[in-house]
């Protein structure tokens, strides 16, 4: 048998080295490519990293000065697009105030909308005749806040004696200041029937259900109240826009 002199081993040695670099560059390129521009690029179900630590500007930028979108953005299951960064930051930044189409809001300024209005209504055609009554309607606050209320009702006085009548707005049984309103009225007026109504205000200090009145007192034997109608509307907000301050609540 014919052994093999030093070249020629020294020359299929080289040869296999330089089929092993060949084949791990092939290999590398298929698993890591370049990212080539202009063009479409497969990442083969691999996800793609891009990692700086940059303290003063973007880790990638992309601009397109034309007319066309800067990104889009597909996808056949899952969610487009997933930003996750501080609880404290505001997740994006954008400089116009044009409206997006279909982009829906979970909260807007920290408020679920349920928590930004609450209305609180009672309607009756006909409340009572010859005695004091009231029309109610609850409303549940889920925060500090504010209550605006008003109602109003048709007093009729069959008689010909004058009737004063009061209308009084009450949460939780208790009469809302410069809530009360009085009235005369008797059968020989002009119009026969009188609207009582009135409007107030009550500062909500903590979360609950309030019970809300539209109560009518001095109702004579023959005045009847009717056409009732009250409306509460519940925001967080005070006058200043903003939840009322705990001791504007704490009684002195």
């Amino acid at each position: 048998m014919r052994v093999p002199s030093i070249s020629t081993v020294r020359f299929a040695v080289l040869v296999a080295l330089v089929l092993g670099l060949f084949t791990s560059g092939i290999v590398a390129g298929a698993a890591g490519g370049p990212l080539i521009l202009g063009q479409g690029n497969a990442a083969s179900g691999k996800t793609t990293g891009l990692s700086s630590n940059k303290n003063n500007g973007p880790v990638m930028r992309i601009r397109n000065p034309g007319n066309h979108r800067g990104l889009d953005i597909e996808t056949e299951g899952g969610i487009p697009l997933k930003l996750n960064g501080p609880t404290n930051k505001a997740p994006m930044l954008v400089n116009s105030g044009v409206n997006v189409t279909n982009l829906s809001a979970d909260k807007v300024d920290g408020w679920d909308a349920n928590s930004i209005t609450r209305i609180g209504f009672a309607n009756d055609d006909f409340v009572v005749i010859g005695a004091d009554s009231r029309i109610t309607t609850t409303i549940t606050a889920p925060s500090r806040g504010w209550i605006a209320i008003n109602g109003s009702a048709s007093i009729f006085n069959a008689s010909a004696t004058p009737d004063g009548v009061e209308c009084t707005i009450e949460v939780n049984d208790a009469p809302v200041l410069g809530s009360r309103r009085a009235i005369d009225v008797d059968g020989l007026a002009a119009g026969d029937a009188v609207n009582c109504a009135s409007t107030g205000g009550y500062r909500v200090c903590s979360s609950g259900t309030y019970t809300i009145d539209l109560e009518f007192s001095n109702i004579a034997a023959q005045t009847s109240v009717n056409e009732a109608s009250l409306t509460a509307v519940f925001t967080p907000f005070s006058g200043s826009g903003s939840l009322p301050s705990l001791l504007v609540c704490i009684p002195f």
